[in-house]
């Protein structure tokens, strides 16, 4: 609220979608048309897909509790403005060889993450990636975006 006014907010519906980066128009649509419908009945969503291009080298550390945090810097499209997202992939089933310039499809949920340096606590908001795959390999990211929207048709627990 600004100046006394109440922000409109920008309604996301089905036919507001269009293909993404070759994905077929009909394969977002159907997704997002799922979420709407679901999203309209007042049920809670937290899925996630990006895709887009490596702004910079991924940063691979282990954490003191052992895992593996691989951390990307994701640049995205959005309304025709770049937009940096970061994305954060515990333990990933193989080493990472990507680098910056690279394209990737990152299905996953948006998550503030609490975590103690220098003897602060800090936050991060970010996508914690439930999968990562390398640009042109369409079966997985066929694949991959089949696994998010079904997660759309689930009841929530």
């Amino acid at each position: 609220m600004c100046c006394g006014r109440r922000a409109e907010p920008n309604p996301v519906t089905p036919n507001s979608y269009t293909a993404v980066s070759g994905f077929p128009r009909q394969v977002i649509q159907s997704a997002v048309a799922r979420l709407y419908r679901r999203d309209m009945k007042g049920s809670l969503m937290n899925v996630v897909v990006l895709h887009g291009t490596l702004s910079s080298d991924p940063v691979t550390r282990t954490l003191t509790s052992g895992s593996v945090l691989v951390s990307l810097e994701l640049t995205t499209r959005v309304d025709g403005a770049s937009v940096s997202v970061p994305v954060a992939w515990f333990d990933p089933p193989a080493a990472v060889a990507w680098t910056a310039g690279d394209t990737l499809l990152v299905t996953g949920t948006v998550r503030r993450r609490f975590f103690r340096t220098g003897g602060l606590t800090q936050s991060r908001t970010e996508v914690v990636a439930a999968e990562v795959i390398a640009g042109g390999r369409r079966r997985q990211e066929r694949a991959a975006l089949s696994r998010a929207a079904l997660l759309l048709e689930r009841e929530p627990a």
